[in-house]
């Protein structure tokens, strides 16, 4: 059986769809956070640091329309702005001591990346799903 259909019959099919969403926007905020990485050391002879902090920021805002809009159906909106750049402070600190650490053992910086995407990827749906884009009706029954 493929891990395909093991993970959909492990979710109901509004949180399966959920997920799938969440992996296209985040392959696609990946792509740009990749394309701008390597553009910044290669091209521009940034930093490895330097090419995080580029290529975080613009796959951050792919991210954050990309899963306001489409993963989890919600309008742009401050409420759900703000709480989203929490998490993605949260995690850009996370990816910058993996960056630091990783370069200074001599990791080679595209496995690096290759790290930092996991990790990423888990910290950032977790933090999405449980309270940056928690619709407020579901908070509302939480503090009953």
């Amino acid at each position: 059986m493929s891990i395909f259909r093991r993970v959909s019959a492990l979710l109901p099919p509004e949180e399966f769809q959920r997920v799938a969403r969440y992996i296209v926007v985040g392959l696609a905020s990946t792509g740009t956070y990749f394309v701008t990485y390597v553009a910044a050391i290669l091209g521009a002879g940034s930093p490895i640091w330097l090419a995080a902090c580029a290529g975080f920021a613009t796959g951050t805002g792919v991210s954050y329309l990309g899963n306001a809009l489409w993963t989890f159906g919600q309008k742009a909106q401050a409420r759900s702005a703000v709480r989203f750049l929490t998490v993605v402070g949260t995690s850009f600190t996370v990816n910058l001591a993996v960056s630091a650490l990783l370069e200074w053992a001599g990791v080679h910086y595209l496995i690096i990346f290759c790290v930092e995407a996991v990790a990423l990827t888990i910290l950032n749906y977790a933090g999405h799903t449980l309270w940056a884009f928690r619709p407020p009706h579901a908070e509302a029954e939480l503090q009953r």
